[in-house]
């Protein structure tokens, strides 16, 4: 699992760039950052003709007026604290495409993007980022905690939740007093009273199983000192997100940390379906959707 060093932070120039600067703090007091960039994008950079001949001394270019409209919002939200190296890229052209191309350009580890609701919710187009980034994306609410002392972590025991637990285990050992929460959510297939068994029978054979390939799931797992619990839930399928959602907010985890699917490149393009349920109900948490480093948009370069 690659460290998390260089974080691009989406920002739209609406209300919910505040929420990504300052999840852009915590990140800095919560992991050992090189740098950050904090990056916009316009449609046109240029005024037209008709007015620079009309008004050639009209104020500064317009990429410069929002690179320091930037700046002073990084520095009322961060001011001494922003310790870490930082750049604001404004660039030009299509908003999520730009930012999964300087993704790649600048090496990103994290891309984090502001998480909104309703008719609020324009501009970055955050599920197409999560299936084409070729690295983690964090998605930011509007409110969020000033730590990282709990990380909850869905699990399934595949490979791409080994993957979510490490960044999770990473995440936490860098943050004294911090603990990761896994959970597990097993469900009773439709067709169990074939088997002759109760539904409560069959409950219990489900957790059964599920704890003996807990088992074998976490010794493949180095937790590097941090404390770790796992939670065993009986649900369904189509209501995955809605149960781990609701059990991180009775925890109070910091965040949730859940991995994609996909082993090839081709594959790695789509979510799983348990994946693509977590993202649009995220309202209230911090999403992280942990990815292989630069598994996606290779195959755009063949």
């Amino acid at each position: 699992m690659y460290d998390i060093r260089r974080v691009l932070v989406a920002l739209d120039l609406t209300e919910i760039d505040d929420a990504l600067i300052r999840y852009a703090r915590v990140l800095s007091k919560a992991l050992s950052l090189d740098k950050i960039y904090f990056t916009t994008v316009v449609k046109k950079l240029d005024l037209p003709d008709e007015i620079t001949a009309q008004y050639p001394d009209l104020l500064a270019p317009v990429d410069e007026s929002i690179t320091e409209r930037i700046r002073d919002r990084i520095d009322k939200i961060m001011g001494s604290e922003m310790s870490i190296p930082y750049d604001i890229d404004v660039l030009e052209g299509d908003i999520t495409s730009q930012v999964l191309h300087w993704a790649k350009v600048k090496e990103i580890d994290l891309i984090a993007v502001g998480k909104k609701t309703g008719s609020a919710n324009k501009g970055i187009n955050g599920d197409k980022i999560a299936r084409l980034s070729p690295c983690h994306v964090a998605f930011v609410p509007k409110r969020l905690p000033e730590s990282i002392s709990k990380v909850l972590v869905p699990i399934d025991f595949s490979d791409s939740s080994q993957m979510a637990v490490q960044l999770a285990v990473k995440i936490s050992a860098q943050n004294e007093g911090s603990t990761v929460q896994w959970i597990h959510v097993s469900h009773v297939p439709s067709g169990y009273h074939v088997s002759g068994k109760s539904y409560e029978e069959f409950a219990e054979i489900m957790k059964n199983t599920a704890m003996k390939l807990y088992k074998q799931f976490i010794s493949s797992i180095e937790n590097k000192g941090t404390e770790v619990k796992c939670e065993f839930v009986l649900g369904s399928h189509e209501n995955i997100a809605e149960i781990v959602y609701s059990y991180a907010g009775k925890s109070d985890a910091a965040g949730i940390v859940i991995g994609s699917k996909g082993k090839t490149k081709c594959a790695s393009m789509l979510l799983g379906r348990t994946t693509e349920m977590f993202i649009p109900q995220n309202v209230g948490h911090q999403l992280i959707v942990a990815k292989p480093k630069n598994k996606i948009l290779d195959i755009f370069d063949a």
